[in-house]
């Protein structure tokens, strides 16, 4: 008998998803698999009924994301943050240009050149040229490419006249920060949406948008960006 998982995968298959589509399909089912600990749905409908309150919650959850999938493959209409184009993860190749993302590192921050890539073990690292020649083995994922020149002014909208030039990673995890990842400001009634990743002079910041606080002027949201630190100091992650 077929499983609950095995037929959504089946049923994205006739879905027919675009690249982009495909990535936030994959990325619900592996929150998907997060929420059960791996169980299968019989699994967790065994421990839910034996009257465990922590199973119950494990249960409820399941379904909420299991539904939201179906939905998914239904409409295939994808989040605003994940159709944002900025985000988009693109395939890291030779002669790209990355920056390194791993703290405590005096490659923290610097740009390099992807020169060559090669396996280690069960992961895939790369050889960077930093300082345009200085070749280092870096894994994968303390890199990100960089896409860019993005106009930025802290504090203000996307679009005011006032920008300062940052880089913008394409990347959808830096530390223990996703895109899409939501919190509430603290002692305000207002919510932010992280959307990005950027570089402003060697230091990694994030990219966020109010949601529901709009410029009347424009009808766009408000982008902001800061420092992991002083944004957790102001804000509280609620999903």
């Amino acid at each position: 008998m077929i499983n609950p998982e095995q037929q959504l995968q089946e049923n994205a298959l006739k879905a027919n998803f675009t690249e982009v589509q495909q990535m936030h399909f994959d990325k619900l089912m592996s929150e998907l698999e997060v929420i059960s600990g791996g169980l299968g749905f019989a699994e967790l409908k065994e421990k839910a009924e034996a009257g465990s309150t922590e199973a119950l919650q494990v249960m409820r959850d399941y379904i909420a994301k299991k539904e939201q999938i179906v939905e998914f493959i239904e409409t295939k209409k994808m989040p605003d943050f994940e159709a944002n184009p900025i985000v988009e993860i693109t395939e890291i190749k030779v002669n790209d240009t990355v920056t390194f993302l791993q703290e405590g590192s005096w490659r923290h921050g610097k740009i390099g050149e992807i020169k060559d890539f090669f396996d280690f073990g069960d992961s895939k690292r790369a050889k960077v040229a930093f300082d345009g020649m200085r070749i280092t083995r870096c894994p994968l994922l303390t890199l990100a490419k960089i896409a860019g020149p993005f106009g930025l002014k802290y504090g203000n909208p996307v679009s005011t006249e006032e920008q300062l030039d940052v880089l913008l990673l394409e990347t959808h995890q830096y530390e223990d920060f996703k895109v899409g990842d939501e919190f509430a400001v603290k002692n305000t009634p207002y919510k932010v949406r992280l959307i990005a990743f950027v570089l402003d002079r060697g230091v990694v910041k994030l990219l966020y948008e109010t949601i529901d606080n709009v410029d009347e002027a424009t009808g766009k949201y408000f982008v902001y960006y800061n420092e992991p630190e002083p944004f957790l100091l102001k804000c509280k992650k609620i999903r």
